[in-house]
């Protein structure tokens, strides 16, 4: 962690006691050139590891990740993954077009920390666009504030796809770092949900967020009775909308079975097989098949209301920077429950 002492940068915590002057860190971020303007530095705290996407051996990995910005003692913030929109591309050009602003999410050159054209979070100080970083509330620890800033912010996004009114039914599937937030933001809106897994620690997950977020039914992919239960549970109508957050062949078409006639099935995962439905359900009952990348920065600032205000929590697995090398093992290996978070200087 890092504070402000007499206009310097002043190590608080960590394994060394060095004092580093603005100006150098600034040099140094910026290989001796000029940042580029609305560039904030900031000082490295948790950062969270995103699944599925490697980044280019020449970048320091940390996709997810809270912060606090130099120089101004206390200004907590975390950095979302979708920054610096080119102006110039397919995408950028419909963004004008359609949405009168860039979106740095549809750019086709877009910078991702920790992923392309950027170093990620597994740092003690990096550089993020001004306009890529949220206020963090006080309540929010950086801990549980760094899986929001790429999880949390895909799996809000995915919920807000759905369209659903208070009162309307909706599954999670794949209780993970994504779907464990998926079930308390969906209940935090009024939702019932549906949590679903095949494997038990998702269904443990799903069974151990706060009392008042707990879904209203917890049931395994794998079961045979799970279609009758889901069916029971709408009146026989089927479920409102899917949030599929998993990378499972079989996932997308089978949560589609599950939905009533236009109901809204939002694909999250990457399955390796590539998505294959049943055409007889999706043509004959109209669903709805939605893709889904992160939020806008104003969904992003409603999601932290949203945490704050109904107390949603990750489930964490912390990791010191030394051992951040063998997270890409651990997690081919399932070795984490829940988001793992990267702390450094602790």
């Amino acid at each position: 962690m890092r504070g402000i002492k007499n206009n310097k940068v002043v190590q608080e915590s960590g394994i060394d006691d060095l004092i580093f002057n603005i100006p150098q860190i600034v040099s140094w971020l910026s290989q001796s050139t000029t940042l580029p303007p609305g560039t904030v530095i900031i000082t490295g705290t948790p950062a969270g590891v995103g699944m599925g996407r490697t980044p280019k051996d020449s970048l320091k990995g940390g996709d997810e990740f809270a912060v606090e910005i130099l120089p101004h003692i206390g200004d907590r913030v975390g950095v979302t993954n979708f920054q610096k929109p080119c102006d110039a591309c397919s995408g950028c050009t419909w963004a004008r077009k359609t949405v009168k602003s860039l979106d740095p999410r549809f750019c086709e050159n877009r910078t991702m920390c920790g992923i392309t054209r950027a170093n990620g979070g597994f740092a003690e100080y990096m550089t993020a666009s001004h306009d890529a970083v949220v206020h963090l509330p006080d309540e929010v620890s950086f801990e549980q504030a760094a899986p929001l800033m790429c999880a949390g912010a895909t799996v809000w996004h995915a919920i807000n796809q759905a369209d659903l009114q208070k009162g309307q039914s909706v599954a999670i599937i794949g209780v993970g770092g994504l779907g464990v937030l998926g079930v308390q933001f969906a209940k935090a809106q009024g939702y019932r949900v549906v949590a679903i897994d095949k494997h038990e620690i998702g269904l443990k997950l799903a069974s151990e967020v706060p009392a008042h977020l707990k879904p209203d039914l917890i049931v395994n992919f794998g079961d045979e009775d799970t279609p009758k239960k889901i069916s029971d549970f709408t009146d026989g109508l089927g479920l409102n909308a899917a949030i599929v957050c998993t990378g499972d062949d079989a996932a997308n078409d089978w949560a589609a079975q599950r939905l009533q006639p236009r109901g809204v099935c939002v694909v999250v995962g990457f399955p390796e097989g590539g998505f294959k439905f049943d055409p007889v359900n999706l043509v004959l009952k109209e669903i709805v098949v939605k893709g889904t990348i992160f939020c806008s920065m104003d969904e992003v600032r409603s999601m932290m209301h949203a945490v704050v205000e109904h107390g949603v929590l990750s489930h964490l697995t912390l990791i010191p920077i030394e051992e951040a090398e063998d997270i890409p093992t651990k997690v081919a290996a399932r070795a984490f429950t829940g988001r793992p978070v990267v702390t450094i200087g602790k």
